[in-house]
Parts: C-alpha cells; structure tokens; sequence
C-alpha cells in the first residue's frame, strides 16, 4: 500500500475516533458530568488535529486526488460539522437545562 492510501486511511480512522470521542463528550454533557465532558471533547480535538496535520501533508505533497480521499475529507467536514453543533448544544443546555432531558 502505498504512503497516500495509507496516510487516507488514516484520516477516515482518527476522524471516526474523534466522532465517538465527541459524541461521548456529548452524552457526558447531558448527563452534567463535566470533567468526562472536557476529556472526551479534548480527546476529539487531539484526533482532528493529527487529522489536519496528515492532511496538509498530502496537500503539500501534491498528491493524485481519489475517490477514498474524497471520501476522507467529506467525513473530515461532517465530523467538524459535529464539532460546532456539539458546541451549539451546550450554550442551549447552559441557557435551558431541562432540555438535557434529565
């Protein structure tokens, strides 16, 4: 295999790594559980940022595009998509606490 497909690869896995790390951050937000909240969502950020640095690599290497690496930032966008929403949801959380549904 080579460097491009795997550096490919490994966007699509630590970008469904800091999925799950946000949507536990999440859970733990709805459950007041902030100590697990601020793990989980920390974790995230530490997967999109080895994300973001893998990519701009292949970026600045001028690598040949292919439908697997669309497929990567497509699922890269989608999860920073998630990232803002997550954000959103917890200024309504601060704002109304009953719709944690606790």
């Amino acid at each position: 295999m080579n460097n491009t497909k795997k550096d490919t690869i490994s966007i699509i896995e630590l970008t469904l790594k800091s999925y799950n790390s946000y949507k536990q951050a999440l859970y733990y937000a709805k459950c007041n559980k902030e100590k697990e909240f601020v793990y989980y969502f920390q974790k995230g950020d530490e997967l999109l940022l080895q994300v973001s640095t893998i990519h701009a690599k292949m970026l600045s290497d001028d690598v040949e595009v292919s439908l697997l690496m669309i497929h990567a930032e497509d699922l890269l966008i989608s999860v920073q998509l998630y990232k803002s929403m997550i954000k959103e949801l917890l200024a309504f959380y601060t704002q109304f606490p009953t719709l944690k549904g606790n």
